[in-house]
């Protein structure tokens, strides 16, 4: 095998390595993108939400109707300037639903344990 073989070979795995990195980086902004969106109903019933901090969301997706669900816990300063503790909550992007007590923790709790009563969903933890 010459070296021009090799050289164009070469060119070959780059370009698809390239295209590669392409779709992985546009499907982390969409998602980044989409999560952001999700959170802003969250942020507003928050009293400080720059102090907001999110952990174990699971973002689902409805593949069937192209819509979208965020669960997880959020923490936040409370009108004393403390951190009042992580919370559970789900959003849907239009409204929110905070658990803020054994009432509200075990509703998203329900919400979130199986978005809709169908297997349609798909999820993605980070």
């Amino acid at each position: 095998m010459c070296v021009e073989e090799l050289w164009e070979r070469m060119k070959k795995v780059l370009i698809w390595v390239g295209v590669f990195v392409v779709i992985i980086l546009a499907n982390v902004g969409l998602r980044s993108s989409a999560i952001g969106s999700l959170r802003e109903p969250v942020l507003s019933q928050l009293v400080d939400p720059s102090s907001a901090q999110f952990r174990n969301e699971r973002y689902y997706v409805d593949s069937g109707n192209k819509t979208s669900i965020l669960c997880g816990e959020v923490n936040s300063k409370n009108r004393m300037g403390g951190y009042g503790g992580f919370v559970p909550f789900y959003t849907s992007g239009t409204t929110a639903l905070i658990g803020d007590g054994p009432t509200g923790d075990n509703m998203v709790k329900v919400f979130c344990a199986n978005p809709q009563g169908t297997s349609r969903w798909w999820v993605i933890r980070f």
